[in-house]
């Protein structure tokens, strides 16, 4: 997860960076488009095999999510600072443990219920709604981070039954298919360096959607997101180096309340889930 975070961010700047020059619609479909393209060469013969599954509905469901996260979320990097998208899509670990109590029949207390509302006050820090700066873009984030929940969620319900192969082949084929569906009508023609960047971020992906989905296999969905936290960092980096973007005292202190609100439901899980519970002598 965390090498899935540092590719995520990664591929956030570069689209940041083409959002610039080019339509939002098109750097979606290179995104998923290379990423078909290198997972199609890599895997070569074994695609058949690995295309059949028993949920091909709940697979292109999972895939349009994350075909409509990925607009919503480069149509946000569009317009705000890479930290503070960042900062908002955090938002996510405790949307996932909200969901979980109904969607995986996961069990969810009150001091959990209590620490997602203070997640999203830490969202609504980041936003300053009331602000002079606030524009109806800055709500878009929470949408995304609200979608980018139902994926995850949807990755550890799919991972009951199909392969970790299997759910990344439908992932970047659905998306792609979807994204080449409504880009000719805003094609603009890249240049070198925007075919350059296009291609990157396909491997990013690819490399990014991979590790998600792996680790999303081997644990509970509420604690893998937590790991994504160190992806601010990568963030705040990234978007000085590139974008000369220095996160303000708001930003920071509204992305601790959030984060700090996930490791508080990540530590409570993890100790109700190791708890030992002592048992009477006959």
């Amino acid at each position: 997860m965390i090498f899935a975070a540092l590719n995520f961010t990664l591929l956030d700047a570069i689209a940041k960076y083409l959002a610039q020059t080019y339509p939002v619609t098109e750097i979606v479909w290179a995104r998923f488009t290379f990423n078909t393209i290198l997972v199609a060469v890599i895997l070569n013969r074994r695609l058949p095999h690995l295309l059949a599954t028993a949920r091909v509905g709940h697979q292109v469901l999972r895939s349009m999510l994350v075909l409509v996260f990925t607009g919503v979320l480069f149509l946000s990097l569009k317009h705000l600072p890479l930290a503070d998208v960042s900062a908002i899509i955090f938002l996510t670990p405790l949307i996932v443990a909200l969901l979980s109590m109904r969607l995986l029949g996961e069990r969810v207390d009150s001091r959990t219920i209590a620490c997602v509302f203070v997640g999203f006050a830490g969202a609504l820090v980041v936003i300053h709604p009331t602000g002079d700066a606030f524009h109806a873009v800055a709500a878009v984030p929470l949408t995304g981070a609200f979608l980018y929940a139902l994926y995850q969620i949807s990755t550890r319900v799919l991972s009951r039954t199909d392969s970790v192969l299997t759910t990344f082949i439908y992932s970047s084929l659905v998306a792609s298919l979807g994204a080449s569906a409504l880009v000719p009508f805003v094609w603009v023609e890249p240049d070198v360096e925007g075919w350059t960047f296009m291609i990157l971020m396909g491997g990013l992906g690819a490399a990014a959607q991979f590790s998600l989905i792996k680790a999303l296999t081997l644990a509970p969905a509420a604690t893998v997101s937590q790991f994504g936290y160190v992806s601010l960092i990568w963030a705040i980096v990234l978007g000085f180096v590139m974008f000369d973007d220095i996160p303000n005292a708001t930003t920071l202190i509204g992305a601790l309340i959030i984060v700090g609100s996930g490791f508080y439901i990540f530590r409570r899980e993890h100790g109700l889930a190791h708890r030992v519970v002592p048992v009477a002598a006959p």
